[in-house]
């Protein structure tokens, strides 16, 4: 991946546009417990992604157990140590086996760097698929919701536009699915069984699109009809 810019970064792989808001429901909670390696403070809330720019990119493919081992001219002894010590944390933080799925760059964004993951949003067929692409992660890699919630600056969409867009209009469909797990004391599999057998005329992008109409009103309207499935 070339990446275009002033400020410097680094890619390493692992294995082998412009900006845009995003409108999402007020509170969403990842299930999947983590710690975020790229900031101090994780909120839950979600209003609108955020619009990073991005540097060059330097590739390497390091050890899983190694920190990188990359032409680092132009970082400063600090930088390295920081940078050393940032990739050793992913480690702790998150499975190894996730980690090793993803190619990361190492970026800089107002004065701060962090190891940012590259994703690319799964193949999503039903409500099932978004609902495990959001919670545990499909195909190895880490749960959309830890992307979602740790990986915001720089951003781990890196300002794709059609990737923020259906990334916004999934969060209404993820926002149910906590609503009737918190409300109706259900557990993931009943709230999907609930979903996929009342709404099952309804493709994903359209139940969804449905969701985030009528500011919220249509989301009670799940809501009510949840109480009386058996």
């Amino acid at each position: 991946m070339k990446i275009s810019g002033s400020t410097p970064s680094l890619t390493i792989n692992i294995l082998n546009s412009p900006g845009a808001s995003v409108s999402a429901p007020d509170s969403l909670h990842c299930i999947t417990q983590s710690q975020d390696s790229s900031s101090s403070s994780v909120s839950p809330q979600t209003s609108k992604l955020s619009l990073p720019s991005y540097g060059s990119g330097i590739h390497t493919s390091p050890s899983p157990s190694l920190p990188p081992t990359t032409s680092s001219s132009h970082l400063s002894m600090e930088d390295q140590d920081q940078r050393t010590q940032m990739w050793y944390a992913l480690f702790s933080h998150y499975e190894p086996s996730h980690i090793l799925a993803h190619n990361w760059e190492y970026l800089e964004q107002a004065g701060k760097r962090a190891w940012v993951p590259n994703y690319n949003l799964q193949d999503i067929r039903s409500f099932r698929d978004i609902w495990i692409e959001w919670s545990e992660g499909m195909n190895g890699f880490l749960p959309l919701c830890v992307l979602h919630e740790n990986f915001k600056k720089p951003a781990w969409h890196r300002s794709n536009k059609n990737m923020m867009t259906n990334v916004g209009r999934w969060l209404h469909f993820i926002n149910t699915m906590e609503k009737l797990i918190q409300k109706l004391h259900w557990d993931a599999k009943k709230a999907l069984n609930f979903i996929t057998q009342t709404y099952n005329m309804q493709t994903p992008n359209k139940f969804c699109r449905w969701l985030a109409e009528g500011k919220g009103k249509n989301l009670d309207i799940v809501l009510e009809v949840a109480t009386k499935f058996h």
